[in-house]
């Protein structure tokens, strides 16, 4: 027998996972034609996130304030250029 001749026909699914998955909202995992899809693009405003920047503790005098730290953080990324 050829190999040549071999093909897949992917079966219907059945009505009841059909309901399920509408129900739950299940969005399909890759596939062989979509795992390669280009990711979105990261953008500069991304970054401005508050959540994401690092928590400012004080523990005795000396130690930086956050407006000190946000001073020194700008300064450093204004150094980079």
């Amino acid at each position: 027998m050829s190999k040549k001749s071999v093909s897949y026909i992917k079966p219907e699914e059945p009505a009841f996972l059909a309901r399920l998955k509408q129900q739950v909202g299940y969005k399909e995992g890759p596939t062989v034609h979509t795992k390669r899809e280009e990711l979105p693009t990261w953008s500069s405003s991304d970054e401005s996130d508050s959540e994401d920047q690092p928590q400012v503790v004080v523990l005795k005098p000396g130690d930086l304030t956050a407006e000190e730290a946000a001073k020194a953080k700008q300064g450093i990324i204004y150094s980079e250029f």
